[in-house]
């Protein structure tokens, strides 16, 4: 069967390239999770027939020390589109529903596990946790969290490998290209975006950011059109804006080198005026500026794809408490909002069942030359000033435009290395370069 599906993806995958108007085949089967807590809510699910392998879970009762080879199939194999490999669990071969728990040997596993994701071409990182059985602590079931990768598809025993509905099978050559070509597509896509000429539009030409966060996983244009079609689609955007700034809060407060300089507050949602907009393909939160015209507005837009463009204005202001005054750029609300950007294309995602995706992200800064980084943040409720002022210089470039690739592990651990490289030169062609992570 899985050479049949390969055949068949890669005639329509030749066909819709032909035409010119496909680039990717996405597999649309609902992405269901499975996430129990103990080892008697996994039994529990199995005995009621809750469980049942599909393209993004794959059950297996054991692998055997000879089966490292199998083990790296299925991995890699999961890897092109994000998936769960549970093993422990027997499954009826003719219906694909797990029938029982047949808990493994834990010892030395997971350990297993790291060699074979090691062992890939590129390697791969993956997420691993048991639930032990109550009656053999030794034994149990284990959950391997295999995200969608941005470097897939990646090489098991020389070969690359595909899954369809339930089963693994060897990539074709086309699908190969095709899963090749999303590597450079995705930043291409991003490119195009921050050079959109309408980017901007309706923002003060002064001191401008946007945002462009791609999400790793999907490949469905119409992803979120369940959530964004009702007409209280404002509820579910807001709720994804605040867990997306809470995510920003924790992952700022594990990492030192980004908590001093990143607002942990930041919510796009709260601002003054903020209202919601139907878009193209999307929904959106404007926030214009008060007073009569005065002050910062920007607006942030999640399309059904999962996209998700952030844009704001007027970065540049005076330095604060310095005479005579010089105009300086707020580089704590770049990182802030290229942060939240990215956490919420991943959380809206994840509303969407999508729970290991990584990201590609780009920003765009216009209008700032001759502005230096400002040297004043908050600590602890007062303005504090970095023994820096008169070693910055002022940035004497036009455009500045950077993207990257977020891993998954990454965008849920560490965001550091995402801001080293997105804001790094910046940085250090104005003398703030010992700040950046």
């Amino acid at each position: 069967m899985g050479s049949t599906v390969g055949r068949a993806m890669a005639t329509a995958i030749a066909i819709a390239e032909r035409a010119g108007a496909v680039h990717d085949v996405a597999v649309t089967t609902p992405r269901p999770a499975w996430d129990p807590t103990s080892y008697a809510e996994a039994v529990a699910d199995i005995d009621h027939g809750k469980v049942a392998e599909h393209h993004y879970l794959e059950l297996k009762a054991e692998y055997r020390r000879g089966q490292n080879e199998e083990m790296r199939k299925d991995i890699a194999a999961l890897a092109n589109d994000s998936g769960v490999l549970v093993v422990g669990v027997e499954e009826d071969k003719e219906t694909r529903k797990a029938v029982k728990a047949t808990p493994i040997q834990l010892a030395g596993f997971i350990e297993r596990v790291e060699n074979a994701t090691l062992a890939l071409d590129p390697p791969l990182h993956v997420e691993c946790h048991a639930l032990p059985d109550p009656d053999d602590q030794t034994r149990g079931v284990v959950f391997i969290r295999v995200p969608a990768s941005s470097l897939a598809p990646h090489q098991a025993t020389n070969r690359y490998y595909g899954r369809d509905e339930c089963s693994v099978y060897r990539l074709s050559d086309a699908e190969v290209e095709v899963l090749i070509r999303r590597r450079t597509e995705r930043v291409n896509h991003i490119t195009a975006s921050l050079s959109n000429p309408e980017l901007f539009e309706g923002l003060a030409p002064t001191g401008r950011l946007a945002v462009v966060a791609h999400p790793t996983t999907n490949h469905n244009d119409e992803l979120l059109a369940g959530f964004q079609a009702p007409t209280d689609y404002y509820r579910w955007l807001d709720e994804q804006a605040e867990k997306a700034t809470a995510a920003v809060d924790r992952l700022a407060g594990a990492a030192p080198a980004l908590d001093r300089f990143v607002d942990r507050s930041w919510n796009p949602t709260i601002q003054w005026a903020s209202t919601h907009e139907r878009r193209p393909a999307g929904v959106a939160r404007v926030t214009r500026p008060r007073n009569h015209g005065e002050g910062r507005q920007s607006h942030f837009v999640v399309y059904e794809s999962g996209v998700v463009i952030f844009v704001v204005d007027d970065l540049v202001k005076p330095e604060w408490g310095i005479q005579p005054s010089r105009q300086a750029f707020d580089w704590r609300t770049m990182w802030t909002a290229t942060m939240w950007t990215a956490c919420m294309a991943r959380q809206v995602c994840r509303s969407a069942g999508l729970t290991d995706t990584g990201v590609g992200i780009g920003i765009r800064v216009e209008d700032f030359a001759g502005s230096i980084p400002e040297t004043a943040y908050i600590e602890q409720d007062s303005f504090k000033r970095m023994r820096v002022r008169d070693d910055v210089v002022a940035w004497n470039g036009g455009t500045y435009q950077r993207v990257t690739q977020v891993s998954a592990a990454e965008a849920k651990k560490d965001l550091a290395g995402m801001v080293r490289t997105l804001f790094g030169q910046l940085m250090r062609s104005t003398g703030l370069g010992r700040f950046v992570p």
